[in-house]
């Protein structure tokens, strides 16, 4: 009788709770807009969140195209104007303050080649610095600004960060370096070289000697040519001297990745990074539905490897202690990046996440307690 009395207590705890408790801070990415009083369930989307995560990660707010506005001005070293907008960054930086929730930095350079990873002054940039040493070196010193800015105004309340994002691997199928295990080409790697990696996390040290600083990957989630690329590059970047604390692996799947993905496969790979002392964050996990369906039923085929997914990689994390975090990249199927991948209006949607459109928790939420609980 004492121990299921024990079990309900455990089982009545928020999520939340219990990974903070065994030290693995559970999080999820969050809309801003889809918070505003003017959307129908931000209610319950709020509650969703508050309820069962411990760390607000911004989905799209703290990416440079939004919040780098303006080109800065500068006279010599002098900042006259950083031109960043923190206007809505620090509102969710207000809001997770309010709730008691961490608050993780994402992202400071991103290696995009959708424009998410490049400031929206670059045209006036490119007329005023066309070419040359004078364009490389104005650059240089603007994103060193922007990293020192962005990071200090901060510091008091993020205490991870994914300084870089994707510069190892082009997470899209098809691309020339997806998965062969080469440098990813982006605006910054084009214009700065690939001392640019090393550049913003010494820069992000600078600001904030304490904050732990992440590679951000996708591709990097189970071994394969372009894991050991990126293993070995970042390996090699501390070696000499760059300041990365860990790798942070993106964990982008779908449900016919069970198979390459099971606990026994996963441990052994999280342990490949921690066992070199570099740590390990799953930092944007979702499963997304293979074949897209109109409805999602927990009885199905794919609602199963969707739960047994979530609960390999969150066994994973919670087996070995070098692994520091656990995020996934939404809260429910309301709202999830992954619809602008299924036609607008269709009847088909990919489910990927641990909460469903009226945000209840699925399986794949249980099963992740129940690793995490142990």
């Amino acid at each position: 009788m004492l121990i299921s009395m024990l079990l309900c207590v455990v089982a009545a705890m928020s999520l939340a709770t219990v990974a903070e408790a065994r030290k693995v801070p559970l999080g999820a990415a969050m809309d801003w807009a889809k918070l505003s009083p003017n959307t129908p369930d931000a209610a319950a989307y709020r509650n969703a969140f508050q309820q069962n995560y411990g760390v607000l990660v911004p989905e799209n707010e703290m990416k440079m195209n939004a919040l780098w506005t303006s080109m800065p001005i500068m006279i010599g070293d002098t900042v006259l104007s950083t031109g960043i907008n923190y206007a809505t960054m620090d509102k969710i930086a207000s809001y997770a303050a309010q709730n008691n929730k961490k608050l993780r930095g994402h992202t400071l350079v991103f290696c995009s080649t959708n424009g998410q990873g490049e400031p929206p002054w670059l045209p006036l940039f490119n007329v005023l610095f066309p070419n040359g040493q004078t364009r490389t070196d104005m650059l240089r010193k603007f994103l060193r600004v922007y990293i020192h800015d962005v990071v200090l105004r901060y510091k008091t309340q993020v205490t991870s960060w994914d300084v870089t994002n994707e510069f190892f691997v082009d997470p899209t199928p098809g691309s020339p370096n997806n998965g062969d295990g080469k440098q990813r080409p982006c605006f910054w790697t084009n214009e700065l070289g690939e001392s640019v990696i090393a550049d913003a996390f010494r820069w992000a040290r600078e600001a904030d000697s304490t904050a732990k600083l992440y590679a951000n990957e996708a591709g990097l989630d189970d071994e394969n040519d372009a894991s050991r690329y990126g293993r070995s590059r970042i390996l090699a970047l501390r070696s000499q001297g760059v300041p990365i604390d860990g790798i942070g692996l993106q964990m982008h799947l779908d449900t016919n990745s069970l198979a390459g993905h099971t606990q026994s496969i996963m441990q052994p790979y999280f342990t490949s990074y921690t066992s070199r002392g570099v740590s390990v964050m799953v930092t944007e996990m979702d499963v997304r539905y293979a074949i897209p369906t109109s409805s999602y039923v927990s009885s199905t085929g794919q609602a199963l490897a969707q739960r047994d997914l979530y609960a390999n990689i969150a066994s994973a994390c919670q087996n070995d202690v070098g692994c520091t975090g656990f995020n996934t990249w939404g809260v429910g199927d309301k709202y999830t990046w992954r619809d602008a991948f299924v036609p607008a209006g269709g009847p088909n949607h990919e489910w990927p996440l641990p909460f469903t459109v009226g945000w209840q928790p699925k399986d794949a939420w249980a099963q992740i307690c129940s690793r995490l609980c142990q």
